[in-house]
């Protein structure tokens, strides 16, 4: 049998790149139709899911996005009235990124459809090929993890 190269674009890791990379273009074609920006919304979903707030910096290492580009996101949403910023009482040179209420009702309700078309897209894969599909993909990034940055392999249960 001959080995594949890392240019043979019909290897199943390759094909799995393809279909998130497409993945990725139809969200931020969805959020690029409803005025926004997909890098935004990921900004402002991290933000929600940390009602406690969040630090710039911790969004740039999530998103992988340069500090200087989460400061111009910043600085957008907070004239769209999106968000807010407070320095940290024990650090004034830090920062932490809260959503205001008009931000929240916002991000949530842009969740609500989104989750409605992810339903409807995955309502006749039967529930065991999800689970097995994420089975899967939890133990190619284990995997991937381990080869790549060193350690052990570890999937969640």
């Amino acid at each position: 049998m001959e080995e594949a190269s890392m240019y043979d674009f019909d290897t199943p890791l390759c094909r799995h790149y393809e279909y998130a990379k497409r993945e990725n273009r139809l969200y931020a074609e969805w959020f690029r139709r409803r005025g926004l920006s997909y890098v935004h919304f990921l900004v402002l979903d991290s933000v929600l899911r940390r009602p406690e707030g969040v630090e710039p910096t911790e969004l740039a290492e999530e998103h992988f996005i340069p500090k200087q580009t989460v400061t111009g996101i910043l600085d957008a949403l907070e004239r769209e009235g999106r968000i807010r910023r407070e320095r940290c009482e024990r650090d004034r040179r830090r920062t932490r990124v809260f959503l205001r209420p008009a931000g929240e009702a916002f991000t949530l309700e842009v969740l609500r459809e989104l989750n409605r078309y992810e339903e409807i897209a995955i309502a006749d894969i039967p529930l065991e090929d999800m689970e097995k599909f994420n089975n899967v993909y939890a133990a190619l990034v284990a995997k991937l993890e381990a080869g790549l940055l060193g350690g052990t392999a570890h999937t969640e249960d």
